[in-house]
């Protein structure tokens, strides 16, 4: 008995883990540092700086970024900037077969406040989170060749998971600023963006180009101005992706980007920012497969003995997206006349419960707005509000990674009674993938000393409307093409109760 196999390669998700990471630090500023009159803004982003596992552990090694913004006695802006590195050990029964990790991070809670003129007290947590994917290898049996076997076989079309890596890369370059009067004192915002055009999977590799555009906010001591500018910087990486052939289907996901600038020079002739993007990204390569799987087996002659096993297959995967307008309002108990001189969101938090094919969102946001009074005086305003929104998928059997947040766009603009208003808007997106549960047999075996014997040439079967000829035959130990023939039948299903001739082998 000669008999063939479909190999299936499926990545599933085998934990999502969580855990929580205390930073905290007591700050003394540097000698040129002036002594704090006003906290205007202070943050901390979490990057992740590595991901190693080793026996049942999987750790993560981790930088916390802290930014400090404050007014000085001089009533000049200060930027202080500094990080804590961290490592976080997750335990876990996949740790060894995992082909796949994936670290989170968010600030759940963060308390700076000033102790002492050139003090700082730094008291936050971190929400680490890891989804842990591992391989999962089946065999299943294609095609049999035995002359007493009747087999019935399904076509299967999948997207079967080649492999995933991850890589952080950097991207740099120096923009002189010639066009601009003031002087860059200090960077108040800067967010990075990453926008892949293009990837391509070649022998081994997945060629990835795009762009990385980054939004400044900066702030002139002398004028007390604000500007923003865009900068934009080409993305052009090669990865090596062990098993990517061409036309394979590579998904990339963008984990972490964190944006270092540095003003150099101090007259604005000459003055010119010095920036570095440090990238993280995920490169999950897959691949459609068309095969054939024995969907049921018996025999005629012998006794058969089975196994079987059931495996998830990713049949079709597909991005979902939702904008989200959002508009409040909340007090500034400040009446005076005031301009909004810039205004982002920061330190989203997704969680999302499935229900059916609908899966809901409740998310947490700080929104922020620099603001300027009337009488020149800078602050910074940050509110934390919560929604709930909805992603719809195409069927309920299905599974989604991560959901992705962008702001598209924010503004605000103060109202009557000593309140401002934000109105934003949020994409939500996430790759949906559609599963299928199949079943298929690992092995078969034939016990050929164990036949079945039946001295009748022909069996009287008398068989119901809607019966199926294959659980006839297989149930009388016979073929599908013998019973048609010999009872004149086309159809694979019974119109009516009709009487049957059964052949005996």
């Amino acid at each position: 008995m000669n008999i063939d196999t479909l190999s299936i390669k499926s990545i599933k998700e085998s934990a999502n883990l969580t855990a929580q990471q205390n930073i905290d630090a007591d700050i003394i500023l540097p000698d040129y540092y002036d002594t704090i009159g006003k906290i205007l803004k202070s943050e901390l982003k979490p990057v992740v700086e590595a991901i190693t596992s080793s026996g049942d552990k999987i750790s993560i090694a981790g930088i916390a970024k802290f930014t400090l913004h404050y007014l000085g006695e001089d009533n000049k802006m200060y930027c202080y900037e500094n990080e804590y590195r961290y490592t976080k050990v997750f335990q876990s029964q996949f740790a060894e077969s995992c082909i796949s990790t994936r670290a989170s991070q968010t600030v759940f809670s963060l308390n700076c406040r000033a102790i002492a003129p050139k003090r700082i007290e730094l008291r936050a947590v971190l929400q680490v989170g890891i989804k842990i994917k591992a391989e999962n290898n089946s065999m299943l049996i294609s095609e049999i060749d035995d002359s007493s076997v009747i087999s019935r076989s399904e076509t299967l079309s999948f997207i079967s998971a080649v492999n995933s890596v991850s890589r952080t890369f950097s991207l740099s370059s120096s923009f002189p600023l010639n066009d601009y009067n003031d002087n860059i004192d200090i960077i108040i915002r800067k967010d990075s963006r990453i926008k892949i055009q293009e990837i391509k999977t070649i022998h081994n590799k997945a060629y990835i180009k795009g762009i990385a555009e980054t939004e400044i906010l900066y702030y002139s001591n002398s004028s007390g101005n604000t500007s923003a500018t865009v900068l934009s910087l080409p993305l052009s990486e090669i990865i090596d992706v062990f098993g990517a052939e061409e036309d394979d289907i590579c998904n990339v996901i963008i984990n972490d980007v964190y944006t270092e600038i540095i003003i150099k020079n101090n007259d604005a002739e000459n003055q010119s920012l010095d920036i570095r993007i440090d990238i993280n990204l995920q490169a999950d390569v897959s691949r459609n497969i068309t095969g054939n799987i024995l969907a049921d087996v018996y025999s005629i002659k012998n006794e058969i003995y089975t196994e079987k096993d059931t495996v998830e297959l990713i049949t079709s995967s597909k991005k979902v997206s939702k904008t989200e307008n959002i508009i409040f309002e909340t007090d500034i108990y400040d009446e005076s006349k005031l301009s909004v001189m810039d205004c982002w969101v920061s330190n989203i938090k997704i969680s999302s419960e499935k229900h059916g094919s609908r899966y809901n969102l409740l998310t947490t946001a700080s929104f922020n707005a620099l603001i300027k009074n009337e009488y020149g005086n800078l602050s910074i305003i940050s509110r934390e509000h919560t929604f709930e929104s909805e992603l719809i998928a195409e069927n309920t059997e299905s599974a989604t990674d991560i959901i992705d947040c962008q702001v598209l766009s924010i503004q605000a603009l103060q109202t009557q009674g000593g309140k401002i208003r934000f109105t934003s808007e949020l994409l939500f997106s996430t790759d949906i993938h559609t599963i299928r549960k199949v079943t298929g047999f690992t092995n078969i075996t034939v016990n050929e000393e164990a036949r079945c014997e039946n001295s009748a040439k022909f069996i009287i079967y008398f068989a119901k409307e809607n019966e199926v000829i294959w659980d006839v035959a297989k149930e009388n130990k016979t073929t599908v093409d013998a019973i048609k023939q010999l009872n004149s039948i086309s159809g694979d299903i019974l119109t009516e109760d009709k009487m049957l001739v059964l052949p005996s082998f």
